[in-house]
């Protein structure tokens, strides 16, 4: 039997080492939580497009600079400090996304 492949979610900022790292950390924590295994990428706006993701996580500024980004689906925080608002955009997300890839 194959192993089922892990959703990555690509989380970027300007530099890739403040904000989006913050994010990825509460976002590991958050599926942690609810018992669900992804792969995990902090990313600086120039190295974004190299890394191969299902799923930006990033802000609407950031998202102008990087928008032909190839993925699948694209979270734009308001408050990249507020778990609450990454929690109810990243589960939802990963449950479309797990869905359209057993899908296929």
């Amino acid at each position: 039997m194959a192993r089922k492949e892990r959703l990555t979610f690509l989380f970027v900022c300007g530099a890739g080492v403040g904000s989006s790292m913050m994010v990825k950390m509460n976002a590991d924590e958050i599926f942690r939580n609810h018992g669900m295994k992804v792969r995990l990428i902090s990313s600086d706006v120039t190295s974004s497009k190299s890394n191969k993701a299902d799923c930006l996580v990033t802000t609407q500024d950031i998202y102008r600079l990087i928008k032909d980004i190839d993925v699948k689906e694209v979270i734009l925080l308001q408050n990249m400090v507020s778990v609450k608002e990454l929690e109810s955009k990243i589960i939802p997300a990963y449950e479309k996304l797990s869905a359209e890839k057993e899908g296929n």
